[in-house]
């Protein structure tokens, strides 16, 4: 369900709803990444990276992801900023997924699967509930995936400054 939230930006220019549901963890997972891998390296165990999104991630904007209107306020719809926030962690999951598959850490969309032990293991899929779920086809695409990796690249440079993690 999603909020009715006006336009609004955080202090560094970023759409808020976007930053909300989204480029946090994203910053989060990659201010961490160095020390996962690290202990799950050192522990001998398999690690686990879960995204949370919702089905509102096939209510989005025609295109996707609106990346050169990302930040603009005429553009702004709050169900479909919603909807793109909640594609992008799918997105960005994959991904991240396929970034770390050399990497003892899995990459899932739901607190059931980090916990069931019969899905230990599973990755790069998208769960509704108890339910694995097929995702929108913006939820698959290759080009935004790419274009989606190199904003969040810019995003967190801009909010954390400096270098990001190699994942």
């Amino acid at each position: 369900m999603s909020c009715s939230c006006p336009y609004a930006l955080t202090e560094d220019g970023i759409e808020k709803k976007f930053v909300t549901n989204h480029l946090r963890d994203f910053l989060l997972t990659n201010l961490l990444l160095d020390k996962m891998k690290r202990i799950v390296k050192w522990a001998g165990v398999k690690g686990r990276i879960m995204n949370v999104s919702s089905l509102a991630h096939v209510n989005t904007y025609m295109e996707g992801i609106h990346f050169d209107k990302i930040n603009d306020k005429d553009s702004y719809n709050d169900k479909l900023a919603y909807g793109q926030s909640k594609m992008v962690n799918v997105l960005h999951a994959n991904e991240l997924a396929r970034c770390l598959k050399n990497v003892p850490l899995e990459v899932i969309t739901t607190s059931y699967v980090v916990l069931h032990p019969n899905l230990k293991g599973v990755t790069k899929k998208y769960f509704n509930y108890f339910h694995e779920e097929d995702t929108s086809a913006h939820a698959k695409d290759e080009e935004l995936v790419r274009k989606l990796w190199d904003l969040e690249l810019q995003q967190y440079v801009q909010i954390v400054g400096g270098h990001h993690s190699e994942i």
